[in-house]
């Protein structure tokens, strides 16, 4: 069984957490980005979770490089 019919075999993200070694170099394709896409959770980023930076000489720096 190659490494890709195996990574599709998976049923949840136990099952590739338990054989995660025998996917590492594993090329991906379109039909591998898929199957990930069902068995691996989901990131939780809320869109209201924006921290403003109030501009002071302390910090100045962290604006310079942004312009």
């Amino acid at each position: 069984m190659t490494q890709k019919e195996l990574f599709l075999s998976l049923k949840s993200y136990e099952d590739f957490d338990k054989n995660r070694d025998a996917f590492k170099g594993m090329p991906v394709d379109d039909e591998i980005r898929e199957h990930s896409d069902k068995i691996f959770p989901k990131a939780y980023a809320p869109k209201d979770m924006h921290y403003e930076i109030p501009r002071t000489k302390e910090n100045a720096w962290l604006f310079e490089m942004q312009e």
